[in-house]
């Protein structure tokens, strides 16, 4: 039965919302004026109350913050700019698996063009995430710091073989499976809170611009 509603099943839309791990920021914090650090507290209230939504078809997807939900008249535009360029996403960004496109459209309507290299790999490690058996899955990827420093970034994603499409939030795609919880960094966890599969296909529209 899981199979043949599947077989039918055309796109989906999911809607991910945000956890902090903010333990290790105590030693940042010691060093903030009074000022600078009501402006901390207050980007990481507004992030864990952002949402965002995923939306794909088959071969498309679609990652955008959910700003009817995320309004809020308690934070002004400068706080919520920080707390999605430092914990969630300031773009959105778009995913054609056959193309081996991916497209990001940043804040200003500038749009970056990049090919999909996603090399995971894929661990023993299970867990259910509501209803669904999940596996691990971790991404390197090599960066330089302010240092210079060559580094190695590592971002976790747990993902649902059951349910057989290859995206997830931001850029992040290219699983055997719908990633339903991602570590993006050691802070930022963004996780499925609803599910919805759709019979019908969901057009996914790129953006055009500069």
């Amino acid at each position: 039965l899981l199979f043949t509603n599947f077989l039918f099943a055309q796109s989906g839309i999911v809607v991910y919302s945000i956890q902090l791990d903010t333990t290790g920021n105590e030693k940042m914090k010691s060093k903030l004026t009074d000022e600078w650090l009501d402006t901390f507290e207050k980007m990481k209230e507004y992030a864990t109350k952002q949402q965002f939504e995923l939306r794909f078809n088959k071969n498309q997807s679609s990652f955008k913050n959910i700003e009817s939900l995320n309004s809020d008249s308690n934070f002004d535009e400068s706080i919520i700019s920080l707390a999605k360029s430092i914990y969630t996403s300031a773009d959105d960004v778009y995913i054609n698996l056959s193309a081996n496109i991916e497209l990001r459209k940043m804040h200003d309507g500038t749009l970056v063009h990049d090919s999909i290299n996603k090399n995971w790999e894929i661990l023993n490690e299970s867990k259910k995430i509501g209803d669904y058996l999940c596996y691990k899955a971790i991404l390197s990827r090599p960066f330089i710091n302010g240092s210079g420093e060559s580094r190695i970034s590592k971002t976790e994603a747990w993902f649902a073989p059951s349910l057989p499409y290859s995206f997830g939030p931001k850029e992040f795609c290219g699983l055997p499976g719908l990633i339903l919880e991602l570590l993006a960094d050691r802070a930022t966890t963004f996780i499925a809170t609803k599910i919805t599969i759709e019979k019908e296909y969901l057009d996914i529209t790129f953006p055009k611009g500069k």
